[in-house]
Formats: C-alpha cells, sequence, structure tokens
C-alpha cells in the first residue's frame, strides 16, 4: 500500500509538471505576442508546437496579408467587429469583459495602433466590456455613440468609465445621426437609421449601419429589434449587403424574413458564445437565413471570422477553427430562388428575455 500511494504520488507531480510546463508555454506565446508583437505566422507555429490548434486572439492564417478585411472577433456572447482598410481601422462594439485580453491581443496581432473611430452600438454590457481597455490601450481618434438621449440613460459603472477614459484621454465624441458617414482609410461606415425611442429596451436605440469597405457593403444593426428592422426598410430604398452581421447574436426578436430579403446577404456572421443562456441563435432567424439563401457561420462553433475581398465583388473568409479560406459567390451569382421556402415568422414576444 505504501508502494502504491507513493508511486501514486509520484505520477500527480508529473502532471502537475507537465501542466505547468504547459501554462508556462501558453505565457511565453502570449508575452511575445503582447510585448514584440512577433508575426502572426510565428504564433501560429508556436501555438502548434503546444498542441493548440489555433488562438482565437489573432486572426486565421489564411486572412494573413490582407488591407482590407472584416473580423469578426470571438469575444464570447457578444459583438467585436474590426474593420481594417489601407492601414486605417475601427472598431464596432467590444465584446464582453471577461474577453478583455483576447481582444486586446487581436487588435495587437493585427497590427493595430491607432483606431480612427471605436463604436459603440448600444450600452450593454456584451458590447461595450472591454471598450474602456480599449482605449486606454491605442489612440482612439474618435468615440462615437448611439442617440442616447431616446432612452434611459445608461448610469453603470462600465459606461461611465468608458465615458471618463474618452475625457481624461481627450478623445472627440459624438453621437450617430441618420445619414452620417464616418470615412477611414478607403472605408466608410454610413447610419441608415439611428434607432428607436425607448423607456427600457436599450436595444433599440442600435443604429443600423452600412459599411462599404474593400467593394464588400457590410450591414450591422447590434442588438437591433424588428421594429427597428421595419424603420430601415421605410428609410432605405437599398439595404443590399454581401454580409450581414446577425442582429442581436441570432435572436428572434430580429433577424425578420422580410429584412433578410432586403439586405439579401450572401454570408451572415452570427457573433455568439457557446452554449450561451439565450439559447442563441434561434431556430427561427436560421431557418431565415437559409430561406434567403444565406451561407451563416458561427463564431460559438468556428471562432473569430476574418471576411476579405478577392476583386470583382467576390470575397472570402476563414475562421480560427481551421484557418482555411472559404471563397463566397458574389450575390449576382446566386440564383433569388435558390432558397428555402419562407419561415413561419416568430411570435412577436418570441424570445425577448434574450
Amino acid at each position: 500500500m505504501v508502494r502504491r500511494a507513493v508511486y501514486s504520488a509520484g505520477m500527480k507531480r508529473k502532471r502537475t509538471r507537465r501542466a505547468i510546463a504547459w501554462l508556462a508555454g501558453v505565457a511565453a506565446v502570449l508575452a511575445l505576442v503582447v510585448l514584440f508583437a512577433v508575426e502572426p505566422a510565428i504564433v501560429d507555429d508556436l501555438y502548434s508546437a503546444l498542441g493548440i490548434e489555433g488562438s482565437a486572439a489573432q486572426a486565421p492564417a489564411a486572412a494573413h496579408g490582407f488591407t482590407e478585411a472584416i473580423h469578426f472577433v470571438y469575444v464570447g456572447q457578444g459583438d467585436a467587429l474590426l474593420l481594417e482598410s489601407d492601414g486605417a481601422f475601427a472598431l464596432l462594439d467590444a465584446g464582453t469583459q471577461e474577453y478583455t485580453s483576447d481582444l486586446i491581443t487581436y487588435l495587437k496581432t493585427s497590427d493595430v495602433k491607432t483606431l480612427d473611430y471605436v463604436i459603440m452600438s448600444h450600452p450593454h454590457a456584451d458590447h461595450i466590456g472591454a471598450m474602456q481597455k480599449v482605449m486606454e490601450t491605442f489612440e482612439v481618434k474618435q468615440l462615437l455613440l448611439p442617440r442616447l438621449e431616446k432612452g434611459p440613460i445608461p448610469t453603470s459603472s462600465m459606461f461611465m468609465g468608458i465615458l471618463q477614459t474618452a475625457a481624461d484621454k481627450n478623445i472627440p465624441t459624438a453621437q450617430m445621426n441618420r445619414e452620417d458617414v464616418f470615412a477611414f482609410g478607403g472605408a466608410a461606415v454610413r447610419v441608415v437609421a439611428d434607432g428607436l425611442e425607448t423607456k427600457g429596451d436599450l436595444n433599440l436605440i442600435s443604429p443600423v449601419l452600412m459599411v462599404e469597405l474593400g467593394g464588400i457593403r457590410l450591414l450591422a444593426t447590434g442588438d437591433a429589434v424588428r421594429a427597428n428592422e421595419d424603420e430601415a426598410m421605410e428609410l432605405e430604398t437599398d439595404l443590399r449587403a454581401d454580409v450581414f452581421k446577425a442582429a442581436h447574436h441570432g435572436s428572434s426578436t430580429s433577424n425578420s424574413y422580410a429584412f433578410l430579403e432586403a439586405v439579401h446577404p450572401a454570408l451572415v456572421v452570427v457573433s455568439c458564445g457557446k452554449d450561451n443562456d439565450y439559447g442563441h441563435p434561434h431556430r427561427w432567424p436560421l431557418d431565415a437565413y437559409a430561406a434567403v439563401n444565406a451561407e451563416v457561420v458561427r463564431t460559438d462553433e468556428m471562432g473569430s471570422v476574418v471576411v476579405w475581398p478577392t476583386g470583382g465583388g467576390g470575397f472570402s473568409y476563414a475562421t480560427t477553427a481551421d484557418g482555411a479560406e472559404h471563397v463566397v459567390k458574389p450575390p449576382a451569382a446566386q440564383k433569388q430562388d435558390a432558397g428555402e421556402e419562407p419561415p413561419e415568422q416568430a411570435p412577436d414576444d418570441a424570445g425577448l428575455a434574450a
């Protein structure tokens, strides 16, 4: 019995030493990334040597080297989009607080030093969790806010910290109004609609934004609901976009079939956390994406997603899960009637808690 106990203790010590060595290796990789801005390809090799398939805190290998790109950064159950154009960058939302270090590392390994804009869709914690730290870490030229007067004024310490950092660093701040255009590099962000008035649900103040970047049109609506989508269709005659960031993490509160028909995206990217408490994405939006013949990529399944133009209206994407290039057909090349039958729409109160 004594011999067996000694043997067991020895095995535990060996496993502990291996675990410590593995963690030390990961720490060394992260130190290289953060302190010395190691090339992403080298980081890939280092992670592979440690038996790690890919790092969610860096762009997938196939997306390296492009000067025009849209990065859907995996930040758990939240949103963070890095927009890159000719060496200029803008950040739309900043994910959850628990993914702060991942987002900061992702930005650094993407060669971000200055952000022309940090854009807040609405002041919920899953969209602004790392925003203050981003503003403290990088030079930010302007902070863009939603029309805050349309809803109850947020007073959370997280939101107030962002405003305080903007004041401390003399970062100009502006609210986004309909038809405002914010240009950076060769790209532009246009405000299609600037949110709805609400007495309680801050999701409704999310603006509808059209991004034009390298020949790609991206439509991003934050956590806007169906009423916001209806307003956008009333205000805008051409909502067509190549890429659609699934509204409200793929919730049935949003993503109406009529709206998706108007957008007619070739690719929908759903930003949500693995095994999240809300069941995102919901069935109704997934059915609607299929009905308009859109390809769907989910961050909870594939990690960070990077989209880049390939010329002639085409574009590709890669994910951290497999690192390979996936070519997406230009919308004009898709058959308008190739999708499935229109899905039964979710009832108005479906998924409202999410």
